[in-house]
């Protein structure tokens, strides 16, 4: 934001013009950052999800980052639960059916991660509801269950009518927050478990860091 307001003033000799552009939410300059940096390399600089990041890196995509770390997340805090499900702990999350933006999105790869090993959840045994695609390709495993949110529908009035029993999310979508009464934190208190997970692994969560174009970085190392 420094360098949207002015604050930070570049270096002589470098220019920069400043886009706004969201993930899952239009911003001034429109949506789906990762995807135009990604895959279209259409900035020179661009803050990424990390998970989509490793993904694309992973099949070659042109895009190197820099360890510049824009935000950090931890992702207890942002797993609701429907009051009506009878969820009360992380292994009643076994059979469910979650709402999330995308499999890849970095906020569900953690939690994701955090459910399985800290709590013994299997994400595998989880009925995963997205309500944006994958932006770069991948492969499920067998037995994976992934399924797009129908056409049409939303998933606030899923979780009004029980179809949704949970939604894990760094922003949710309208829809959902207009139903928050209709939900609660997985857990009811969300700073003593972040907390408890920052002294067992020691780290403050990656959620997005610097891209950059690989040859303005051999330009300009």
């Amino acid at each position: 934001m420094q360098f949207y307001s002015g604050t930070v003033v570049p270096p002589d000799g470098v220019r920069l013009e400043m886009f706004e552009v969201g993930q899952s939410h239009q911003r001034r300059d429109g949506v789906d950052h990762n995807t135009r940096m990604n895959h279209q390399a259409e900035f020179d600089v661009c803050e990424v999800g990390l998970a989509p990041y490793i993904t694309a890196k992973a099949q070659n995509m042109q895009v190197t980052a820099v360890p510049v770390f824009p935000r950090r997340l931890f992702c207890h805090g942002r797993l609701l639960v429907n009051r009506a499900s009878g969820i009360e702990q992380p292994r009643d999350l076994i059979g469910r059916r979650i709402g999330i933006h995308s499999f890849q999105v970095t906020l569900s790869v953690l939690a994701k991660g955090v459910l399985k090993s800290d709590y013994g959840v299997p994400w595998e045994e989880i009925h995963w509801f997205t309500t944006m695609a994958d932006k770069v390709a991948f492969a499920l495993k067998d037995g994976i269950h992934v399924d797009p949110i129908p056409d049409g529908a939303n998933p606030g009035d899923m979780l009004a009518a029980g179809e949704l029993d949970a939604f894990f999310s760094p922003q949710p979508p309208p829809s959902v927050i207009e139903r928050l009464d209709l939900l609660k934190p997985l857990f009811p208190d969300t700073r003593a478990e972040e907390a408890r997970y920052y002294k067992r692994h020691g780290y403050y969560p990656i959620m997005h860091l610097l891209a950059v174009k690989p040859e303005l970085i051999e330009r300009e190392p």
